[in-house]
């Protein structure tokens, strides 16, 4: 009777379940305003927020707080870094999405 063991095999990869784990208080940012670069890797997406500016006192002391304005600035919310094959992920994703909403929306008008 053979007692010695052998080496066992190992698997060359376990697959596990990828779970979304995001705490309730996460603050939920309104992104309006959107830049994507590029270079040989990867590409950069800026997720941004942009909000009027406030002016107050008469229509011409607005005009002039208006006229005296050099930019508006975005308040950047993220910078993430995506390779080729993450931005087709995420293209594919959004595309899904979009004709899920679009969907639901025709149906909801539709009653």
């Amino acid at each position: 009777m053979d007692t010695e063991a052998g080496p066992e095999e190992v698997p060359e990869s376990i697959q596990l379940p990828l779970v979304w784990v995001t705490p309730e208080d996460l603050v939920i940012h309104l992104g309006n305003q959107f830049l994507v670069q590029f270079d040989s890797e990867f590409f950069y997406l800026s997720v941004g927020q942009v909000a009027p500016p406030t002016f107050l006192g008469t229509p011409e002391e607005r005009f002039e707080q208006a006229r005296a304005l050099q930019f508006v600035p975005v308040r950047t919310l993220g910078r993430y870094s995506l390779s080729r094959q993450n931005v087709q992920q995420l293209k594919d994703l959004l595309d899904q999405m979009m004709g899920n909403f679009d969907e639901q929306t025709r149906q909801e008008e539709t009653g």
